[in-house]
């Protein structure tokens, strides 16, 4: 066997000895391959890398290029929306001065119609600012020729509508007149054609005027509103004629305030002249009691006393037993109360119903209203404000009795509440005395 072994490695020794030759010549191989593919890996890596930088490079080039287009477009935005803006100041701009343009266009052409009615000036037939103008300063000529006035006799339509010749004295927009004929002077109203009589004097306002127009001092007095507090003055109304304007409903609601000022005149002097509440009346109750005499006290105490007090005294003596006096007390109280509140239940009804009618009365004037502007239209302002203002006038009735209404009937009310909280004090202390069955008779001719 062992020499079969040596034989068998004698044989395969050269074998062995070539295979490990050209196994060193593979590895040999490889690792050269190995570095040439490293050698070509770290080329193209560099390669790679170059490329890459270049590509870093354009990107870093297209963003600054997108962030100066960004600023660009940005500041042409804001070149648009400033360019956007001047149009639109320049155009509210050139609006606000062809307002301003019209405003002092018909400013001059209202000048025009004042300076001479009977032309009219406007576009089409050759209106010119510099004609107005100079007609502008012309007025304000006289008009500065006007502050220093002499009289002159014009015609003027006095307030029966006879035209007569008159001195009048114009200063500014303000016209006085002196009829030597009627001896009467005043006020002017140049509104009309002819110039007509607004407002007579007195006899010292005309000796006033008077002494001015001969030449002599005297104080000029005139409406600084143009007539306007002299229109309201002249429609000025009295109360009848007020409460002509509410009609039918006006009455009941006048004869109702009658009732309630008949009922609050008769209740308040009813309670006014009741008796005064004895004072210290629940002191003197409990010293009684603490005495023990009650029946003499209270007796004693009953002749002292007038009206609620002294038959409150009165029931007590009657009454020994507590639950009999109790409702004795009881009964009084609620009587007296319903006497002193008889009637002023009228009063808060007065003021409920008031309000109510005068509503009502509205209501009514107004259906009447609509049914004329339905008839004849809405045409005249002054009529239709006529009728809601006489429409409105039932309604301000109701509200002017129903408020002094409801103040009499809450003082009533409160004098009323407080004489019964204090007789009702009165009678709680009035049960609470200790049961002494005594001679009621003999008592009351005691006290007698």
């Amino acid at each position: 066997m062992t020499l079969s072994k040596w034989l068998l490695v004698t044989l395969l020794l050269p074998v062995s000895l070539s295979w490990a030759k050209n196994l060193d010549d593979v590895t040999q191989s490889l690792i050269s391959d190995i570095q040439q593919a490293k050698r070509m890996l770290e080329k193209e890596q560099a390669a790679i890398t170059q490329q890459q930088n270049k590509l870093v490079d354009a990107v870093h080039e297209q963003v600054a290029d997108i962030s100066r287009l960004r600023a660009e477009a940005a500041a042409a935005t804001r070149q648009q929306d400033d360019q956007l803006l001047d149009i639109k100041q320049l155009t509210e701009r050139l609006r606000e001065w062809q307002s301003q343009a019209n405003y002092q266009q018909q400013v001059l052409l209202d000048l025009q119609q004042v300076i001479n009615p009977n032309t009219s000036f406007n576009q089409a037939n050759g209106f010119s600012a510099t004609q107005s103008l100079t007609q502008l300063n012309e007025y304000i000529a006289a008009q500065r020729d006007s502050l220093y006035p002499s009289p002159n006799v014009r015609q003027l339509v006095l307030a029966n509508g006879d035209v007569v010749d008159a001195q009048m004295l114009q200063l500014g927009p303000v016209t006085w007149f002196n009829y030597a004929d009627q001896a009467i002077s005043g006020l002017v109203d140049n509104s009309s054609v002819l110039p007509s009589v607004s407002q007579v004097f007195s006899e010292t306002q005309q000796t006033e005027i008077e002494n001015i127009f001969a030449g002599k001092p005297g104080v000029l007095r005139f409406d600084p509103t143009l007539d306007q507090l002299i229109k309201i003055d002249h429609h000025q109304e009295t109360i009848a004629d007020h409460l002509k304007k509410g009609g039918t409903w006006a009455i009941p609601i006048l004869f109702f305030a009658l009732i309630a000022l008949l009922i609050g005149l008769i209740k308040a002097s009813t309670l006014l002249r009741l008796p005064k509440l004895q004072p210290m009346f629940g002191n003197r109750l409990s010293l009684i009691q603490r005495k023990g005499d009650t029946q003499q006290e209270l007796a004693r105490l009953q002749t002292e006393l007038k009206d609620a007090q002294r038959e409150l005294v009165s029931i007590a003596l009657e009454h020994s037993v507590s639950q009999q006096r109790d409702d004795q007390l009881f009964a009084y109280l609620m009587n007296y109360r319903h006497s002193l509140e008889r009637g002023i239940g009228a009063i808060a009804l007065v003021a409920s119903i008031s309000p109510l009618l005068g509503l009502l009365g509205t209501v009514s004037g107004m259906i009447d209203t609509f049914r004329m502007m339905t008839l004849f239209g809405a045409g005249d302002p002054a009529a239709v404000s006529g009728g809601i203002s006489e429409a409105l006038v039932t309604t301000e009735l109701g509200l002017i009795v129903a408020i002094p209404a409801l103040i009499i009937h809450a003082l009533l009310n409160r004098l009323v509440k407080s004489r019964l909280i204090t007789l009702e004090s009165e009678a709680i202390q009035l049960s609470q005395l200790d049961d002494k069955p005594t001679n009621t008779n003999t008592l009351n001719e005691k006290a007698a």
